[in-house]
């Protein structure tokens, strides 16, 4: 995500366009649908580990909210991965 597309904040920082969203990111299955089939299918991963590739890959905007359950498991995978917090980008919602 080197190239990644920007937008201009008013501070003069430059915004990723896009994010990496943490809604079900460490939860197995991934949809109701794959858990009434039986086929939840694939490698279970934390939300730590997700959030730590997402991180390594690039992504520097990351989209949570506490209703998703994850956010200490998100936090750990920001304090370890060393990038600096004003490089961050961190959404957060209320539900």
């Amino acid at each position: 995500l080197i190239n990644c597309p920007t937008i201009p904040l008013r501070n003069g920082m430059a915004h990723p366009a896009i994010g990496f969203g943490t809604y079900k990111v460490g939860f197995i299955p991934a949809s109701a649908s794959a858990a009434v089939a039986g086929n939840a299918g694939g490698i279970e991963r934390t939300a730590e580990e997700c959030v730590s590739d997402a991180l390594d890959v690039g992504y520097r905007f990351l989209e949570c909210a506490e209703f998703y359950g994850n956010e200490a498991e998100v936090g750990k995978a920001i304090a370890k991965s060393g990038i600096d917090r004003k490089d961050l980008f961190i959404c957060s919602k209320v539900w």
